[in-house]
């Protein structure tokens, strides 16, 4: 038996690290078709991704299930598997200090690094400023998301945060702040305030780069 031709096989001798990403993605496909294995068939799907498994993620079901072979149910294990990996990493991002926009931006991005629409998040945040809880408040288009003033403040309040951080992602790629963003931002600090809740920032988040209305003074 040759293991490099069996990913569970691989998996059980050598664990999950020894693994490629076509590996994995083959162990979750679960079997292939009649005309290709299920390693064969996680290899278009690496390739679907450009060999990137941040760019396979932000796949939808659609595009995944233009592939041969992969039906509806073996692209929702894909794409659950993907979204088990992102909520793993919010508990493990549960009280960590945010210290800087450097730090906001770190937990940040793995958040919205998938997406390919705007999403809006809060981080309650304690005394210590460290992270109470994390939650994606809305998501919209490619370059607009509405954003709910009141459910941010009730959210800040369920979990008794002293402060809160706030951060959107442009998938544009493109880290100016908008208008708009200027202006929801105003109006969640002025809301926030009269719950002596203190917003320490607003993050654009881009795969490369990031804004913070902290670091350019308008937060003051």
């Amino acid at each position: 038996m040759i293991l490099d031709d069996r990913p569970r096989e691989k998996l059980l001798a050598y664990g999950a690290s020894s693994l490629s990403n076509s590996e994995l993605v083959a162990i979750l496909m679960g079997s292939g078709t009649l005309n290709k294995n299920a390693l064969e068939l996680s290899k278009e799907l690496m390739e679907l991704g450009n060999g990137s498994i941040n760019e396979l993620a932000r796949k939808n079901i659609k595009e995944l299930t233009k592939i041969s072979g992969v039906g509806v149910v073996k692209a929702l294990n894909l794409n659950a598997a993907f979204e088990l990996g992102k909520r793993r990493r919010i508990e493990q991002n549960r009280l960590v200090q945010l210290s800087s926009s450097q730090a906001v931006y770190d937990y940040a991005l793995p958040l919205v690094v998938d997406a390919v629409t705007e999403e809006f998040w809060v981080l309650a945040l304690n005394k210590a400023n460290k992270v109470l809880a994390a939650q994606k408040m809305s998501f919209g288009g490619v370059s607009s998301t509405l954003v709910d003033v009141k459910c941010i403040v009730k959210f800040c309040i369920e979990q008794l945060a002293s402060a809160a951080v706030v951060f959107h992602n442009h998938p544009s790629g493109n880290s100016k702040a908008s208008e708009a963003d200027k202006k929801i931002t105003y109006k969640l600090k002025q809301a926030l305030q009269l719950c002596d809740v203190n917003l320490l920032d607003h993050l654009v988040v881009c795969q490369s780069s990031y804004f913070s209305f902290s670091d350019e003074g308008l937060l003051v």
